[in-house]
């Protein structure tokens, strides 16, 4: 791994677990919108490994919890790199992904090389990146954003985007909230209502913690990657932006 792309996870993981540590509306954290964001963005492994660290890191300095809670908080905020890699396979959809826009002309299925998969890496101040688009099926030498209008391809990518990190609140809140995991709740029925009429209160920071963060996150990657797309073109010909 380069040594820029280690700065990078430090800086992210930092500035994240420290938002979990100074004073903040109760569950409004970033956790889960790592977790989705870099499921977008990176490899598995690596979203898995930043969701992590946040997420212990944190619980180090602030403190552990019983097992079996702890448990179930993990797993629910790796749930959200399921949740991103859904937003990731619109890649390959009628509705692309963030990175559609780098999508070139393919050629007919059958007629494509490794690197004809393949567009130029994204370079970004601190990290490299290099997508590749599997084709579905009989396919020609439209590119997806000619084919669909791009207020559609927008919409779709943004809807994604949006409905990702509610699913993930709603699945952080059902799983965490279940009753077998405090003793102070019976369990049966009754003990499994009272459990979540209980946590009703924090479902609100979660839900506008994990859509607010992710929001902000994708808006802030996809303007860098803007301003760097146009800055090669508007170079290639012959113009200069600051």
């Amino acid at each position: 791994m380069k040594r820029s792309n280690i700065f990078l996870y430090l800086t992210i993981i930092i500035t994240a677990a420290a938002t979990r540590i100074l004073p903040h509306a109760w569950n409004f954290a970033p956790v889960t919108a790592i977790a989705i964001v870099a499921a977008v963005y990176l490899p598995v492994r690596q979203a898995l490994f930043l969701t992590l660290a946040v997420r212990l890191i944190s619980d180090v300095i602030i403190g552990f919890f019983a097992w079996p809670l702890m448990f179930a908080v993990y797993l629910s905020h790796l749930f959200g790199v399921v949740m991103g890699l859904w937003v990731r396979k619109s890649v390959a959809s009628p509705l692309p992904s963030p990175l559609s826009p780098f999508l070139i002309s393919l050629p007919r299925h059958g007629e494509m090389s490794r690197r004809d998969r393949e567009v130029e890496p994204l370079e970004l101040p601190l990290i490299r990146l290099r997508a590749t688009f599997p084709l579905k099926g009989e396919g020609n030498s439209e590119s997806y954003a000619e084919r669909v209008p791009e207020g559609r391809v927008r919409l779709g990518m943004w809807s994604r985007v949006v409905v990702a990190p509610l699913i993930s609140a709603l699945v952080f809140f059902l799983v965490t909230n279940f009753a077998f995991f405090y003793p102070t709740y019976t369990h049966d029925i009754s003990g499994v209502i009272l459990a979540y009429t209980n946590g009703l209160p924090f479902l609100r920071g979660t839900l506008l913690g994990d859509v607010g963060y992710t929001i902000v996150f994708v808006a802030s990657f996809e303007a860098v990657r803007f301003y760097l797309r146009h800055r090669a073109a508007c170079a290639r010909s012959g113009f200069k932006i600051a």
